[in-house]
């Protein structure tokens, strides 16, 4: 008992002065994994529903990880916003950033009365821009704003379907990988915009490096320009109306709003 009231005073005490060593300023960079959901927010005008003959296409949820690095600057608040100590407001810190991962698309698609779901999952897609912290409070606490932009570099996705049995999936469910010929990949767009918001909170480890532990949010607005589908679905398509899907979509958006939780290292150069 006394050796355990003995580690925890000892843990107390070297938490307390580990704020003393909580990044201020100068260049950093760090490490983290994401964990996230993926929420898919799918828009599309009433004249490509009825290019397509659907009545109602819906999003859905996945779940993703990925990695990221970030290299930035430390702006602190005595030396260049004139702040006499960083007890409150501890500065600005500008990062570019850098992420490799997952990605994700989700849809329900009801046509002719049935529904039919269609995961999709791009490995890898690869997330870029830049990120503005205010760091607060010791420079314990960050709320963050990013900007930037996410690639989908994956030719042959893999997915994941399912319906009522023989409608129109034979066997009710469906996992495959989709092929992306070279015709549509010149025409479709791996290109989206990013914007995402955050909260970090980081505990100094040693002088030189911390734990940074947070939550996020981000919004990617993106336009295909054009939809793809599993080579079963294609063919039902043709079967029902005797033509192929249409290739070109100007209206269609999967837009995605992706939220989760981020834990990393971070370290002073």
């Amino acid at each position: 008992m006394k050796l355990t009231n003995k580690l925890i005073i000892t843990l107390t005490l070297l938490c307390m002065n580990m704020a003393v060593f909580a990044f201020d300023d100068g260049f950093v960079f760090g490490m983290k994994a994401r964990f996230s959901g993926s929420h898919t927010l799918p828009h599309i005008s009433d004249a490509d529903k009825d290019n397509l003959h659907v009545q109602a296409v819906k999003g859905l949820t996945g779940f993703i990880m990925d990695g990221e690095f970030e290299f930035g600057y430390i702006f602190d608040s005595p030396t260049y916003f004139n702040k006499k100590n960083n007890n409150i407001f501890g500065g600005l810190e500008l990062d570019g950033f850098i992420g490799v991962g997952q990605g994700f698309s989700g849809q329900k698609t009801t046509a002719e009365g049935l529904d039919t779901f269609l995961n999709i999952y791009f490995t890898p897609t690869v997330r870029f821009g830049a990120k503005l912290k205010t760091h607060l409070f010791h420079n314990r606490f960050s709320v963050v704003f990013g900007l930037g932009g996410r690639m989908i570099a994956d030719p042959n996705p893999e997915y994941m379907a399912y319906s009522k049995p023989g409608e129109p999936l034979e066997n009710g469910m469906e996992v495959g990988t989709i092929i992306v010929t070279p015709e549509d990949m010149k025409r479709m767009n791996p290109f989206g915009a990013l914007l995402e918001c955050g909260l970090e909170y980081t505990q100094p480890i040693i002088t030189t490096m911390e734990l940074s532990i947070g939550g996020y949010m981000s919004y990617t607005i993106y336009k295909p320009g054009g939809a793809t589908m599993p080579a079963s679905l294609k063919k039902a398509f043709v079967d029902t109306y005797s033509k192929e899907p249409p290739k070109v979509l100007k209206s269609y958006f999967l837009n995605s709003l992706d939220f989760g939780l981020t834990i990393g290292l971070r370290l002073k150069a």
